[in-house]
């Protein structure tokens, strides 16, 4: 990741504990859904301060990943207007919409001028588009944080209110975009936890719009569940004590060229005057928390894929499959309960220590009649699991609906929830969305579901975060593995690899304990046999766990499993599944993205990479496939690796032929276009490209996706066959 290479390289600092009275402020660890900057001021904080500036356009220009910058300003917070001005509203707004053109103008010269950007002015008031420099921008300002999809969000500083009230339509635009953030004063607030850390001053007036108790408004909680105070500096170090000391929600404080970077893989540094002290304030531990390990009041589990298989939606050979209708699916023969899964039920049910907890499913399948049927029919130690299960959310829509209303029925705050789910983050990703809510939620990645090793590590997990104060709000990863020595580069021994799974572990000598390592961080020229040698160096993962950042072959090139050592150096894009197969098997013909990534590689041959998720569209791509004729094995066929070949590899080579923009969504739902891309026209991107030739490889090669074409180098005999 950009932040965590530049973060070494620079010898970062890490966020520190500063104590400024007994028990209001402590080390805070945060995490971030996207790559994220808060600061009070763009001109201190980043053109005044070059280590933060070089940050900012790394993680731009990865985020673009070759395309020109799309960067939109929103400057709303700075159109408020001031009861206390001499000016007229008219003259306010039109200083206002000048210096925020002047202040955008500033950002668009820091990436590289007009030439290297396409630009545009978002007012969240009116969903207005001004000031639009570039080439192929959107007129209708709901486009801007969807459709257009930019790279780069600032929003900047002015009244916190204003800016709040009118993000209100905006919030789910604003969560679900990828773009790299940059909250500047008022944005950096209003992409806190909470707001109302715009009163404490009282700089900000309230009163500029309708009265609301802004002590109880969120915010877009970007931050992992922290808060922020921007423009701290001493006089204001009694004042955040005061305020955060009931508080169990982290607040960091920045200064007027101090910025707080977290990137989304969880790296963080605070950058500033090498003379000034971060600032992390949180409140004290609850009572009781250090008598034991801190467990969670509600577990709530997701249901396809983390307590059973199949998902529901895959049985279509069942007598009633469009309505859910009787007799539906049976426990134990078209249905099974996961072993990891029932043994952590059995646990909940029988071990004294849960006495008390409340279970709760959550699930958006549209076959509710079949689930609740197997609720009543799965048992674990003699109760059945609908009995098992108090609280039951089970209807498609988005799961923060789920929680919202668990929270409402239970009574159980969001920090005291544990959540299972397979679903990840992306489109239609659950554990990112409801980790912004405040759950800790732990990712349950298939195709084994939840396993003891898991459920242990996610209870591991939030008792460490509850008990240390930090926020809950995070999604949790599979556990790690027993610790080597940090920043170590050795000679090591595979001593497992586990291609299906795509990690595998080494043995080095006077190390205690086995490895951890995942294909995205293999060479592209090292064998992976067990008892080969390799090349590691060590570091650690967001759990602190030990892990290989990187493993490489001992002489440092060549191919290690026996050839020649001649490697090809080609383009690689990366796809999930089960979209990736249907491309490989040579099904799916034509790719559709909303940018023109594919247009400069037209008659070239590119490497296909298999991403490590499975993008969930609900089985539309099966039902697309079985109407031109294709039978339930085929399809299971088509959107399945041959043996031998994993996720986390690169697995074939396809010919990228023309790119061609198709804005309308009737011609994208054409019957013969949606064959080709096996999606829905509504779900396809604006520029189709021809897929052709596609070939499986006669072995696979780790290696870790990128955004967009990247370059990788492979072994010549991986190619060939």
């Amino acid at each position: 990741m950009w932040l965590r290479g530049v973060m070494f390289a620079a010898c970062a600092r890490a966020l520190q504990q500063t104590c400024v009275s007994p028990g209001a402020c402590r080390n805070i660890r945060l995490s971030a859904a996207r790559d994220a900057f808060f600061l009070s001021s763009f001109s201190d904080g980043v053109l005044g301060q070059p280590e933060t500036g070089e940050l900012l356009k790394a993680a731009v220009q990865e985020r673009a990943a070759g395309e020109r910058v799309r960067f939109a300003y929103v400057p709303t917070a700075g159109y408020a207007l001031r009861k206390d001005s001499n000016r007229t509203p008219g003259v306010q707004r039109q200083r206002a919409r000048r210096d925020g053109k002047q202040k955008r103008d500033r950002v668009v010269d820091f990436l590289g001028g007009p030439t290297a950007c396409d630009a545009l002015t978002l007012d969240l008031c009116d969903a207005s588009i001004k000031h639009a420099v570039g080439s192929d921008l959107p007129t209708d300002g709901a486009d801007v944080l969807g459709a257009w999809d930019p790279h780069l969000v600032l929003v900047d500083g002015g009244n916190t209110f204003w800016l709040r009230h009118y993000m209100e339509d905006w919030m789910d635009a604003f969560a679900a975009s990828t773009a790299v953030y940059v909250g500047v004063s008022a944005g950096a607030i209003c992409a806190g936890k909470h707001v109302d850390t715009a009163l404490w001053k009282g700089w900000d007036d309230p009163t500029v719009v309708d009265e609301r108790d802004w002590t109880a408004v969120p915010g877009l909680d970007l931050a992992g569940g922290a808060s922020f105070f921007p423009h701290y500096s001493d006089q204001y170090t009694s004042l955040v004590a005061e305020r955060t000391e009931a508080r169990h929600d982290p607040l960091v404080a920045l200064d007027e060229g101090g910025c707080h970077v977290l990137d989304r893989e969880g790296g963080q540094r605070y950058v500033l005057d090498p003379d000034a002290p971060p600032y992390a304030f949180g409140g004290p531990a609850r009572d009781g928390e250090n008598e034991g390990p801190a467990r969670p009041k509600l577990i709530v589990f997701d249901l396809d894929q983390t307590l059973w298989v199949p998902e529901l939606y895959k049985l279509r050979r069942l007598p009633n499959y469009e309505s859910a209708g009787p007799p539906g699916p049976a426990a134990g023969a078209d249905v099974e309960l996961l072993p990891g899964a029932e043994a952590a039920l059995t646990e909940l049910v029988t071990d004294e220590a849960w006495r008390g907890v409340k279970l709760a499913v959550a699930s958006r399948t549209n076959k509710a009649p079949w689930a609740r049927s197997l609720l009543k029919q799965f048992e674990v130690a003699g109760r059945s699991l609908d009995d098992l299960f108090e609280f039951q959310e089970c209807y498609p829509g988005d799961k923060t609906q789920h929680f919202e209303s668990l929270r409402k029925r239970t009574g159980v705050d969001y920090a005291d929830m544990l959540f299972f789910d397979d679903a990840r983050d992306g489109r239609y990703g659950n554990c990112a969305i409801v980790a912004r809510l405040g759950v800790c939620s732990a990712h349950v990645p298939a195709p084994d579901g939840l396993t003891s090793d898991l459920w242990r590590h996610a209870l591991d997990e939030y008792s460490r975060r509850r008990l240390a104060g930090e926020p809950t709000g995070v999604v949790v990863d599979g556990p790690g593995v027993a610790a080597a020595a940090p920043g170590d580069v050795m000679e090591a021994t595979i001593k497992a690899w586990r291609p299906q799974k795509n990690f595998g572990f080494v043995a080095a000598p006077g190390v205690k304990g086995d490895v951890f390592f995942h294909g995205s961080r293999v060479a592209a020229n090292v064998a992976l046999d067990v008892g080969s040698r390799v090349r590691v160096r060590i570091g650690v993962d967001k759990s602190g766990r030990r892990q290989c950042d990187a493993v490489e072959p001992v002489d440092g090139g060549g191919d290690s499993s026996g050839g020649s050592g001649d490697v090809v150096e080609m383009s690689v894009f990366s796809m999930n599944m089960p979209f990736a197969g249907l491309v490989a098997h040579g099904t799916k013909t034509l790719e559709t993205r909303n940018g023109t990534m594919f247009l400069p590689l037209e008659g070239q041959e590119v490497l296909l990479h298999v991403g490590r998720r499975t993008y969930p569209d609900g089985g539309m791509h099966r039902d697309i496939l079985a109407r031109s004729g294709l039978g339930e094995a085929e399809i299971d066929r088509l959107t399945t690796l041959p043996e031998g070949l994993s996720r986390g590899e690169i697995v074939a080579v396809v010919r990228v032929g023309k790119t061609v923009l198709v804005e309308d969504e009737a011609d994208r739902s054409a019957p013969d276009v949606e064959a080709g891309a096996v999606a829905t026209g509504a779900a396809m991107g604006r520029y189709l490209t021809t897929i052709t030739d596609a070939r499986f490889l006669p072995r696979g090669v780790p290696l870790r996706g990128q955004p967009g074409v990247f370059r990788a180098t492979v072994p010549r005999s991986a190619l060939e066959g």
